[in-house]
């Protein structure tokens, strides 16, 4: 983003945010933890249904960005861990999934890793 300036950043952010929240159903949560990084608390959602939305995530995110006529492009990876599977503290469940994340991250753009598979 450094290329468009931090302007831009911000507003990428912003629609990345809302992106996120049009994808989601009200009883779910996404919160930013930081630069680029999100995370998101699916309630009774599990296993593939789980998988599905992180999916579905990369693809809504992943639709290309219009500003000021310029076309901005992205991708998303996304790294799952289910309660109580991966993990029943949140500590462990963040730490499970990042890991998750880097995995994905590492296997390419575009990708899904489910901790503890």
């Amino acid at each position: 983003m450094l290329t468009h300036g931090h302007a831009a950043g911000d507003a990428l952010l912003c629609e990345v945010a809302h992106r996120m929240q049009g994808a989601l159903r009200d009883s779910d949560m996404a919160a930013r933890l930081g630069g680029d990084e999100f995370a998101v608390i699916l309630v009774g959602t599990a296993g593939s249904q789980a998988t599905k939305v992180a999916d579905n995530l990369i693809s809504v995110l992943s639709a290309p960005y219009d500003f000021e006529g310029r076309r901005i492009l992205i991708s998303a990876s996304t790294g799952v861990a289910g309660y109580p599977e991966a993990g029943v503290g949140y500590h462990e469940l963040m730490r499970r999934a990042d890991q998750a994340m880097y995995q994905a991250k590492e296997a390419g753009k575009g990708q899904t890793r489910c901790a503890g598979q």
